[in-house]
């Protein structure tokens, strides 16, 4: 048997805690050297499948081990009380550990690191990660001489004792998201053999000055300390650091000397002081940085002709570049010289442009050497009136351009004039343009067939745009997305694949998706002018007949919805049009609408009838008309030309008075009525008596209804009764509930005036009922003392009010 295989056999009956008699068989190991616990993580790692119905113990440990087992080990190397959260403190005997090598109370509930920690000489990792409770150290950790490793990671602690820095071998200092920590010892220095310290997320506002003297220091990192403002003055005597990572900091300067840095490899940022700190001639001393790099304040680069070198063109390995400006330019043509010397290697991948206040950018910005960049973005370049050449970029892929405030027209320079790029853009597969309030006008360059692979277009916050790539196609692209461009209606390139389309300006809201079947669905919203839609879809190359799905919604221009235009559709849904006064207005029979199956027409209030003849529809198998307040009728013949119909809802219609000559059709199974006076009144013409397939009925809202229902009102095929907010409704008509001999489900809601059950009682096939808010009602079918509860007594499922009635 393996020593996993005894593990998991010890947990056959699982407790809270490891209790003392689970290590009685170490107990007189006396030359151990090792104590780890097992966590379910590790376990979980050495067995591919574990039962799901195991239950692992919760992490906590007998506190004998501790003050009993523990200390008996006095030859123990690694000790490893990891997420035992209960362990809080430890016991003085504990100092008879004097061979301890590794000691982690990662996840424990100590406070405070005992005094007897000290007396471990030997101890060379200490890990205390995530000890919640653990706030301050104490002066004698100052001991551990031959400490190498030290992580605090996440605790609670507010400040290092000075002690600690004669830790004289002390190689790793991990205090990561040590969020209440605000200064460091100042003699930190003294750690001369110090390689890695990490800060991430403290609350550091300062770096003591003696952290000059970590001659040995590899990697700082002071990533998010939010409240860092400045970083020693003589930085530059870390002569050995590769790794500075400062990104999100509060730093406005870099320290003198910079430069000297020079096997500095990652530098996450490098900021431009007014008049004081590193020049940006001290970065281009940095040959050897790789991966990514922020400028930041390139304002205040000075005029000085030394000023102005190259700076960034020797970092071959730089992938990434940022260059940030603030504020405005007193001199574009200082700002462009700047730009200028700052050309990157041809290696770039990446690039970023931010606050640039030139009116023109560099001749290198947009050059066919790059041809490495696979993603660019120009932001707030508010001066600009032109675009760089961007096209020239075999390998680009991502491109967004914001904030150019004095563009007005993308023309043909865009594209670039290389004569060995056949197809501008050939790589680009997104582009965002936005923020660009005088832009008017996107010309094609036509003949090249640029962006052939673009698959994602964004514009938004253009009002002046009326020209996007008018007749250019894309044949690549599968998502538009136009916002705030309230001037651009008609002008789209042609997209013969489109998946999805968006255009929202504030008047208009238009959403066009591509469904699994290969069509479209097309939702409309606030459209100021509908005319418009069919001719801006075929532009893009979507055309009507591809459409099965159109929701319109507070479409104000809309007074006639010409469904002939839509041969496919299968679904339509008409909301908040105030005047739409008809659906198909032709003359003469109309064409079948064989592909219609779903008709939903909500608070259309000028809504007046369906086309005359009625509405050929030979699949429609749903209808709900809801607040048309016009409507005076149903559409003609449903019977014949509605055949498919399964479900009819009419909900608020004053006007409606009956159903249409012939009756409903025959496959009709759920009929609902809600607030509709006058076809209420005349119920007795309904006819539903010929429906043989309604299963469930349901009516509601109305003052004029004292008994329901009426005799031979109701087929008797009816599964599901629902009755609810009849106001003046006081009695069940037993004489029109007695032939539902297929009825199982009432339901009665919000009848106040509901005195009782039917004297004769109820349909024997009755096993659901279901009364809310009747008081007369609920009174009487009190369990076991209302009068009507024996009438009741036999229903399996029984509710009122929500609550379910128990039988005996």
């Amino acid at each position: 048997m393996t020593l996993l295989d005894m593990y998991l056999e010890s947990f056959a009956s699982v407790t809270r805690h490891d209790a003392c008699e689970r290590f009685e068989g170490i107990y007189d190991a006396k030359l151990l050297r090792t104590f780890l616990p097992l966590s379910e993580a590790w376990l979980r790692s050495q067995i591919k499948i574990l039962p799901v119905s195991r239950v692992w113990p919760r992490n906590e440990i007998d506190n004998k081990v501790t003050h009993d087992l523990l200390p008996r080990l006095t030859r123990l190397r690694v000790l490893s009380l990891f997420n035992y959260s209960n362990v809080a403190e430890l016991p003085d005997s504990m100092g008879k550990l004097k061979h301890l090598r590794y000691l982690n109370l990662s996840a424990t509930s100590i406070k405070r690191l005992p005094e007897v920690v000290s007396t471990a000489y030997h101890l060379q990792t200490l890990i205390l990660e995530n000890c919640k409770e653990l706030v301050e150290l104490p002066d004698s950790v100052g001991h551990l001489k031959h400490l190498l490793y030290a992580s605090l990671k996440g605790s609670k602690i507010k400040m290092l004792p000075e002690s600690m820095s004669t830790l004289y071998n002390l190689q790793t200092l991990v205090l990561e998201d040590c969020r209440h920590l605000v200064r460091l010892p100042h003699s930190i220095g003294n750690l001369k053999r110090l390689r890695y310290v990490t800060l991430k997320g403290t609350a550091i506002k300062k770096l003591p000055a003696s952290m000059g003297g970590l001659c040995n220091l590899q990697t700082l990192i002071l990533r998010s300390c939010k409240d860092l403002i400045e970083l020693p003055d003589d930085m530059g005597r870390l002569i050995n650091l590769s790794h500075l990572d400062i990104e999100g900091t509060k730093l406005s300067k870099m320290p003198q000397h910079m430069g000297k840095l020079t096997k500095l490899q990652n530098l996450s940022d490098f900021f431009l002081g007014k008049d004081t700190g590193s020049s940006i001639q001290e970065l281009g001393k940095l040959k050897h940085l790789q991966g990514g790099l922020n400028i930041w304040n390139l304002q205040n680069v000075g005029t000085a002709p030394d000023a102005l070198q190259d700076n960034v063109k020797g970092m071959k390995h730089l992938k990434t570049l940022n260059l940030m400006w603030d504020g405005d330019p007193n001199d574009s043509g200082h700002v462009r010289h700047v730009l200028d010397k700052l050309e990157p290697d041809v290696n770039m991948e990446y690039l970023y442009i931010y606050g640039y206040g030139g009116t023109r950018f560099s001749d290198w910005v947009g050059d066919s050497s790059f041809s490495r960049i696979v993603s660019m973005e120009l932001s707030r370049c508010k001066y600009c009136t032109s675009l760089p050449p961007l096209g020239q970029l075999g390998s680009l892929k991502e491109l967004m351009v914001r904030g150019f405030e004095g563009l007005a027209i993308v023309g043909r320079e865009f594209y670039g004039s290389c004569t060995s790029v056949r197809k501008p853009f050939a790589s680009l597969e997104s582009l965002t343009l936005s923020m660009m309030p005088e832009w008017r006008e996107w010309i094609s360059d036509q003949g090249r067939q640029a962006f052939p692979c673009l698959q994602k277009l964004c514009i938004s916050g253009c009002p002046y745009l009326r020209k996007v790539l008018s007749n250019h196609r894309l044949p690549s692209l599968t998502t538009l997305e136009i916002e705030g461009c309230r001037q651009l209606v008609t002008s789209f390139p042609r997209c013969p694949i489109i998946d999805e389309i968006k255009l929202d300006d504030g008047f208009r809201h238009l959403l066009l998706r591509r469904l699994p079947s290969g069509m479209h669905s097309l939702e409309v919203d606030r459209c100021y002018s509908t005319d418009s839609i069919p001719k801006e879809m075929e532009q893009i190359g979507c055309f009507l007949t591809t459409l099965e799905e159109i929701e319109m919604e507070n479409c104000d221009s809309l007074k006639c919805f010409e469904m002939l235009l839509f041969p496919r559709l299968k679904i339509l849904r008409i909301s908040k049009c105030s005047n739409l006064e008809f659906i198909c207005e032709h003359e003469g029979p109309l064409e079948d609408l064989t592909s219609l199956h779903s008709l939903k027409i909500w608070e259309c209030p000028k809504l007046v009838s369906f086309p005359k003849g009625g509405l050929p529809a030979s699949c429609l198998t749903e209808l709900q008309l809801f607040d048309c307040a016009d409507l005076k009728s149903l559409p003609e013949h449903m019977n014949s030309l509605l055949p498919s119909l399964e479900d009819l809802r009419l909900f608020l219609l004053p006007k409606l008075e009956v159903f249409p000559e012939g009756g409903l059709p025959f496959k009709l199974k759920s009929l609902y009525i809600e607030d509709c006076s006058k076809l209420i009144a005349a119920r007795m013409q309904w006819s539903l008596q010929s429906l043989p397939s309604l299963s469930k009925f349901t009516v509601g809202v109305d003052e004029n209804v004292e008994s329901f229902p009426e005799e031979m009102l109701l087929p008797s095929t009816l599964a599901s009764l629902e009755i609810w907010s009849l106001k003046t409704l006081k009695s069940l008509n037993y004489s029109g509930l007695q032939h539902l001999t297929s009825l199982e489900q009432l339901t009665i809601t919000d009848c106040p005036n509901l005195q009782s059950m039917p004297g004769e009682g109820l349909p024997s096939s009755l096993s659901s009922i279901e009364i809310w808010r009747c008081p007369l009602l609920d009174q009487r079918c009190q369990q076991g003392r209302g009068e009507d509860w024996l009438k009741i007594t036999r229903i399996p499922n029984l509710h009122i009010n929500g609550y379910k009635i128990h039988q005996p």
